[in-house]
Protein backbone atom coordinates (compact mmCIF):
# COMPACT_ATOMS: atom_id res chain seq x y z
CA UNK A 1 0.00 0.00 0.00
CA UNK A 2 2.99 2.39 0.51
CA UNK A 3 4.55 2.04 -2.66
CA UNK A 4 1.03 3.24 -4.29
CA UNK A 5 1.98 6.85 -3.07
CA UNK A 6 5.51 6.57 -4.74
CA UNK A 7 4.73 4.86 -8.22
CA UNK A 8 2.15 8.09 -8.85
CA UNK A 9 4.63 10.33 -7.79
CA UNK A 10 7.58 9.31 -9.48
CA UNK A 11 4.85 8.54 -12.91
CA UNK A 12 3.85 12.42 -12.40
CA UNK A 13 7.03 13.61 -12.09
CA UNK A 14 7.58 12.17 -15.56
CA UNK A 15 5.05 13.11 -17.47
CA UNK A 16 5.79 16.68 -16.06
CA UNK A 17 9.08 16.53 -17.47
CA UNK A 18 8.26 15.21 -20.86
CA UNK A 19 5.72 18.19 -20.83
CA UNK A 20 8.52 20.76 -20.55
CA UNK A 21 10.33 18.74 -22.67
CA UNK A 22 7.73 18.91 -25.44
CA UNK A 23 7.09 22.76 -24.77
CA UNK A 24 10.73 23.29 -25.36
CA UNK A 25 10.66 21.17 -28.57
CA UNK A 26 7.32 23.25 -29.72
CA UNK A 27 8.99 27.00 -29.01
CA UNK A 28 11.98 25.76 -31.05
CA UNK A 29 9.83 24.20 -34.18
CA UNK A 30 7.66 27.24 -34.63
CA UNK A 31 10.84 29.19 -34.40
CA UNK A 32 12.68 27.61 -36.71
CA UNK A 33 9.18 27.50 -39.07
CA UNK A 34 8.49 30.94 -39.23
CA UNK A 35 11.30 32.97 -37.93
CA UNK A 36 9.96 34.46 -34.80
CA UNK A 37 9.81 33.31 -30.94
CA UNK A 38 6.73 31.78 -29.51
CA UNK A 39 5.83 31.15 -25.82
CA UNK A 40 3.69 27.38 -25.27
CA UNK A 41 1.07 28.71 -22.82
CA UNK A 42 -0.83 25.54 -22.05
CA UNK A 43 -0.03 21.89 -22.51
CA UNK A 44 -1.04 18.13 -21.49
CA UNK A 45 -4.26 16.73 -20.96
CA UNK A 46 -6.54 15.16 -23.50
CA UNK A 47 -8.85 17.91 -24.80
CA UNK A 48 -9.79 16.69 -28.97
CA UNK A 49 -6.28 14.46 -29.19
CA UNK A 50 -7.39 11.79 -32.02
CA UNK A 51 -5.06 9.74 -31.26
CA UNK A 52 -2.65 8.53 -27.86
CA UNK A 53 0.41 9.53 -29.92
CA UNK A 54 0.69 12.95 -29.81
CA UNK A 55 0.45 15.92 -26.79
CA UNK A 56 -1.98 18.84 -27.27
CA UNK A 57 -0.70 22.49 -26.46
CA UNK A 58 -2.15 26.03 -26.94
CA UNK A 59 1.08 28.70 -27.93
CA UNK A 60 1.45 32.42 -28.68
CA UNK A 61 4.25 34.29 -30.51
CA UNK A 62 6.09 36.36 -28.59
CA UNK A 63 5.54 39.56 -30.83
CA UNK A 64 1.53 39.62 -29.64
CA UNK A 65 0.29 37.45 -27.00
CA UNK A 66 -3.20 37.56 -27.79
CA UNK A 67 -3.14 35.36 -30.54
CA UNK A 68 -3.71 32.06 -29.14
CA UNK A 69 -3.42 28.69 -31.70
CA UNK A 70 -3.43 24.75 -31.46
CA UNK A 71 -0.18 23.26 -31.57
CA UNK A 72 0.78 19.26 -31.71
CA UNK A 73 3.60 17.58 -31.12
CA UNK A 74 3.99 13.22 -31.11
CA UNK A 75 5.09 12.10 -27.91
CA UNK A 76 8.62 11.11 -29.57
CA UNK A 77 8.82 15.13 -30.01
CA UNK A 78 9.44 14.04 -33.34
CA UNK A 79 6.86 15.98 -35.59
CA UNK A 80 4.84 19.44 -34.42
CA UNK A 81 1.91 20.45 -35.88
CA UNK A 82 0.37 24.03 -35.79
CA UNK A 83 -2.38 26.27 -36.75
CA UNK A 84 -0.57 29.26 -36.41
CA UNK A 85 -1.31 30.30 -39.93
CA UNK A 86 -4.82 30.07 -39.60
CA UNK A 87 -4.64 32.56 -36.98
CA UNK A 88 -2.60 34.93 -38.77
CA UNK A 89 -5.03 34.89 -41.82
CA UNK A 90 -7.58 35.75 -39.99
CA UNK A 91 -6.13 38.64 -37.97
CA UNK A 92 -5.77 39.71 -41.95
CA UNK A 93 -9.40 39.89 -42.16
CA UNK A 94 -9.61 42.00 -39.11
CA UNK A 95 -10.09 45.27 -40.81
CA UNK A 96 -12.11 44.84 -43.77
CA UNK A 97 -14.55 42.97 -41.83
CA UNK A 98 -15.06 45.25 -39.07
CA UNK A 99 -15.69 48.31 -41.74
CA UNK A 100 -18.25 46.52 -42.99
CA UNK A 101 -19.81 45.54 -40.09
CA UNK A 102 -19.60 49.44 -38.81
CA UNK A 103 -22.03 50.07 -41.94
CA UNK A 104 -24.52 48.72 -39.86
CA UNK A 105 -23.30 48.95 -36.11
CA UNK A 106 -21.03 51.73 -35.82
CA UNK A 107 -19.31 50.25 -32.97
CA UNK A 108 -19.07 46.96 -33.63
CA UNK A 109 -15.66 45.09 -33.01
CA UNK A 110 -15.04 41.65 -34.63
CA UNK A 111 -12.98 38.53 -33.90
CA UNK A 112 -12.54 35.97 -36.29
CA UNK A 113 -10.96 32.50 -36.62
CA UNK A 114 -10.11 29.65 -38.87
CA UNK A 115 -10.93 26.39 -38.73
CA UNK A 116 -8.61 23.72 -40.89
CA UNK A 117 -10.73 20.99 -38.84
CA UNK A 118 -7.84 17.77 -38.45
CA UNK A 119 -5.61 19.39 -41.32
CA UNK A 120 -2.89 21.87 -39.86
CA UNK A 121 -1.62 24.01 -42.38
CA UNK A 122 1.79 23.38 -43.52
CA UNK A 123 2.79 26.05 -45.48
CA UNK A 124 4.26 29.20 -43.83
CA UNK A 125 3.25 32.41 -46.05
CA UNK A 126 2.21 34.65 -43.47
CA UNK A 127 0.80 37.07 -46.09
CA UNK A 128 -1.37 34.93 -47.67
CA UNK A 129 -4.77 36.02 -48.56
CA UNK A 130 -7.77 34.07 -47.54
CA UNK A 131 -8.85 32.86 -50.73
CA UNK A 132 -5.07 31.59 -51.45
CA UNK A 133 -5.68 29.76 -48.24
CA UNK A 134 -8.80 28.66 -48.85
CA UNK A 135 -7.74 26.92 -52.04
CA UNK A 136 -4.87 24.90 -50.18
CA UNK A 137 -6.96 24.31 -47.03
CA UNK A 138 -10.89 23.42 -48.18
CA UNK A 139 -11.80 21.84 -45.06
CA UNK A 140 -11.32 25.64 -43.83
CA UNK A 141 -14.25 27.04 -41.70
CA UNK A 142 -14.09 31.10 -40.53
CA UNK A 143 -15.87 31.69 -37.40
CA UNK A 144 -16.65 35.67 -37.52
CA UNK A 145 -17.77 37.06 -34.06
CA UNK A 146 -19.54 40.91 -33.73
CA UNK A 147 -19.41 41.97 -30.71
CA UNK A 148 -21.45 45.45 -29.82
CA UNK A 149 -22.12 47.65 -26.81
CA UNK A 150 -26.08 46.80 -26.40
CA UNK A 151 -26.70 49.76 -24.44
CA UNK A 152 -26.34 51.53 -27.28
CA UNK A 153 -29.44 49.84 -29.45
CA UNK A 154 -31.97 50.33 -26.35
CA UNK A 155 -34.27 52.89 -26.68
CA UNK A 156 -35.42 55.15 -23.73
CA UNK A 157 -37.38 52.64 -22.01
CA UNK A 158 -35.06 49.94 -22.25
CA UNK A 159 -36.51 48.02 -25.77
CA UNK A 160 -35.16 47.07 -28.83
CA UNK A 161 -36.15 47.70 -32.29
CA UNK A 162 -35.76 43.67 -32.94
CA UNK A 163 -37.08 44.05 -36.50
CA UNK A 164 -34.32 47.03 -37.46
CA UNK A 165 -31.54 44.63 -35.70
CA UNK A 166 -32.82 41.43 -37.55
CA UNK A 167 -32.70 43.27 -40.73
CA UNK A 168 -29.15 44.96 -40.71
CA UNK A 169 -28.21 41.20 -39.27
CA UNK A 170 -29.90 39.80 -42.74
CA UNK A 171 -28.28 42.68 -44.61
CA UNK A 172 -24.63 42.24 -43.20
CA UNK A 173 -24.80 38.20 -43.73
CA UNK A 174 -25.32 38.85 -47.20
CA UNK A 175 -23.01 41.65 -47.82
Amino acid sequence: MNLLPLIALFGCESQSNKYVAAAKRIEEALQQKYGEGFVVEKIGGGFGTVNSNTIKSMASPKSDPTIKFQVEITKDLEKVYDKYLNEIVAQSNIKPIEEMARKFWSDAKITITNDTVWTYPTHVDKDITYEEFLKLYPSNSQLISIFVNGVNYFNEIDEMDEDTEIKKYNKFRNY
